[in-house]
């Protein structure tokens, strides 16, 4: 019987005003998770590819968030008779560590992806090599760009 009269007492707009606060605090939440899913595009560095002649003949772009490296050719021509292209990352000082083999689409264009990290300083490197690639680069690199 207690518990009757406490319920008759509580007024007719408590529970208008609990649902209220509930709501508020449920719209406070939902805004604090949003900006805490919020990720910032991560910084990009880019690059020209240029070769032995100086001409631009693609493009670097390096995410360093995701470690991600977009290499983008474009009127590459194709390698010299019995050689493949192959790509090589050189640290700033060091040795060029081999990135892929590739030939280019008949219209001069090739994409690839290198999952790697690099940094500032680093060259991107396109040498000729025998098909299937090799340890370290046998000549110049006909290719080159750095971050």
């Amino acid at each position: 019987m207690g518990n009757l009269l406490l319920l008759r007492r509580v007024p007719s707009w408590a529970p208008v005003a609990v649902a209220a606060v509930l709501l508020v605090a449920m719209f406070g939440w939902n805004l604090s998770l949003q900006n805490r899913h919020v990720t910032p595009t991560p910084p990009t560095q880019e690059a020209s590819l240029v070769d032995t002649s100086h001409s631009a003949v693609g493009t670097v772009t390096y995410m360093k968030g995701s470690r991600l490296a977009f290499v983008s050719f474009h009127a590459l021509s194709a390698p010299i008779a019995g050689k493949t292209y192959e790509l090589w990352v050189v640290p700033a000082g060091g040795k060029p560590v081999a990135a892929g083999v590739f030939l280019p689409d008949p219209d001069g264009t090739k994409f690839l992806l290198l999952h790697r990290s690099m940094n500032h300083g680093d060259t991107v490197a396109v040498t000729q090599e025998a098909p299937g690639g090799v340890a370290q680069p046998t000549g110049a690199p006909v290719i080159t760009a750095q971050l």
